[in-house]
């Protein structure tokens, strides 16, 4: 089951393993000098180049992320030793479920709604604009006609990592 949660085979999979189910966002792949970039909505994120090597045939087309909800950082945490997180996407927090020893707060970006789990303590001011920073180390990529992810197998510093410091 850890694995099937950690690296679903597909968007099923990512959906159904694991409460909240991964947060799947749709978007499009540009170049950006000699990366690949993510765009949603005025969102961007740099994909790793392993990964990118593995969705470089979408680039102009469209593709689903996917990142769990303990996949983002909040201003002030720091990602773990060997991953990367990407600049910051701007969120609207609406709701957030306080749960004990972690917060769920769901979070507008344009007409996405994502989920993102965090320290109790640092959930932001709902209604208020903040920055989320994406862990693309962790993330997925889906291919939209398919539902397969594309990134499986994908050998990346931090890309097993779950762990978050609080």
């Amino acid at each position: 089951p850890r694995d099937l949660y950690d690296f679903p085979t597909n968007r099923f999979v990512a959906n159904f393993i694991g409460t909240p189910p991964m947060n799947l966002i749709p978007g499009t792949l540009r170049t950006g000098g000699d990366s690949l970039v993510f765009t949603t909505e005025g969102l961007n994120a740099t994909i790793p180049p392993a990964l990118a090597e593995r969705v470089k045939d979408r680039v102009g087309k469209e593709i689903v992320l996917g990142l769990r909800p303990r996949s983002f950082l909040m201003p002030g945490e720091q990602a773990e030793e060997d991953e990367k997180a990407a600049a910051p996407w701007v969120a609207v927090p609406e709701i957030a479920e306080m749960l004990g020893d972690e917060s769920l707060v769901h979070m507008r970006m344009g007409d996405n709604l994502i989920v993102v789990s965090m320290h109790p303590h640092r959930v932001p001011s709902l209604d208020v604009p903040c920055d989320i920073y994406p862990i693309m180390t962790r993330a997925h990529f889906f291919n939209p006609e398919t539902g397969q992810n594309m990134t499986l197998n994908v050998d990346i510093p931090g890309r097993d990592s779950i762990r978050r410091k609080s």
